[in-house]
């Protein structure tokens, strides 16, 4: 009995001999071919998952011209988004979400009519709701795009107004 060298492929232009052990304790060299199959694939597993998982994780955020891709946050925004609110008094509070710093906003006792204005991409969930100080007062809120109603409502209790842009 004894064993015979194995020749490990490590990767282009890298191999490693080694004296197979488990040939040494077998007679079946069939058995020991096998095993020295399955050792070169496991050794070359590490490049596979590299190569498979690490990579194309590199090119996010690329693009054929260059510049920024439409996924990059850094792109400039798609959409002038304005929030209204309208009524009588004040609202107590009128709540929005800022897309460009990613953060709910609340403007608590603000003189209604209101507004605000803020930039967003496609894709982007907008959103705000009016509650009136007095419930005997009716509000209201709007939400244009670009120019563009993209939602609206009114109530006695709660205005809320939603969209995800580019959906519709």
């Amino acid at each position: 009995m004894g064993g015979h060298d194995s020749v490990i492929v490590l990767g282009p232009g890298l191999t490693s001999r080694a004296l197979c052990s488990f040939c040494v304790l077998s007679t079946s060299r069939l058995a020991c071919a096998i095993r020295a199959n399955i050792m070169e694939t496991l050794m070359r597993l590490p490049i596979l998952i590299c190569c498979l998982v690490i990579a194309p994780g590199l090119t996010v955020g690329c693009s054929r011209s260059g510049g920024p891709s439409s996924g990059d946050s850094s792109a400039s925004p798609a959409y002038a988004i304005v929030y209204e609110a309208t009524g009588q008094g004040t609202a107590e509070p009128v709540t929005y979400f800022d897309p460009t710093v990613n953060k709910e906003s609340k403007e608590d006792g603000a003189a209604l009519p209101w507004k605000k204005e803020v930039k967003a991409k496609s894709g982007d969930y907008i959103t705000m709701s009016v509650i009136p100080k007095s419930s005997a007062y009716k509000v209201a809120c709007r939400i244009t795009a670009n120019g563009r109603e993209v939602a609206s409502d009114s109530s006695d209790t709660i205005a809320m107004c939603n969209t995800t842009l580019g959906s519709k």
